[in-house]
């Protein structure tokens, strides 16, 4: 188990590379790893790397309840606080929200400090909801987009692109 403030896992065609800010952990592609992800309060929770990407289909049919937010900024502790409020979480960072849908609806990133830590929760609850017959579904914003493209301007200097740019070297 490897245990960070917001590690970041780079994968090649045989090779899975977990970077934190003081470790730089490599793992043969068909190795599960345990990631623990430390909050910006001191709380923590784990979530277990996924051997592939699932592609989702790109329409769905909802017949439950359907909680649609955006404008996340990197903002760990607002959007946990909200969770927590629609009963979407619940202690331990756990799923509550059974069969629903949590939609997120782009600018998840930039400007706030815990970007990773928020992105490491969406990838845990994602996983949950999906157990629990709910889903999680995440569109790109216009930041996500500026970032994929390079643009960087609005990147708070502590959040995961910052991390990013240490890791170009790894390959």
């Amino acid at each position: 188990m490897v245990s960070a403030q917001a590690p970041i896992v780079l994968r090649t065609a045989d090779t899975i590379v977990v970077v934190t800010d003081s470790v730089r952990l490599g793992h043969r592609a068909g190795k599960r790893i345990a990631l623990t992800v430390i909050t910006p309060t001191g709380d923590s929770f784990s979530v277990r790397v996924r051997r592939t990407a699932q592609p989702l289909p790109d329409s769905t049919c909802v017949k439950a309840r359907l909680l649609v937010l955006s404008d996340i900024e990197g903002g760990f502790e607002r959007f946990r606080t909200l969770m927590l409020r629609h009963r979407v979480l619940g202690s331990q960072f756990r799923w509550i929200f059974g069969p629903n849908h949590l939609v997120i609806v782009g600018d998840h990133v930039d400007r706030g400090r815990n970007v990773l830590e928020f992105l490491w929760l969406l990838y845990k609850i994602e996983a949950d909801a999906e157990r629990a017959g709910g889903r999680v579904h995440v569109l790109l914003g216009n930041h996500e987009i500026m970032n994929i493209q390079g643009d960087l301007r609005y990147v708070h200097q502590q959040s995961g692109a910052g991390v990013l740019q240490r890791t170009k070297s790894i390959k």
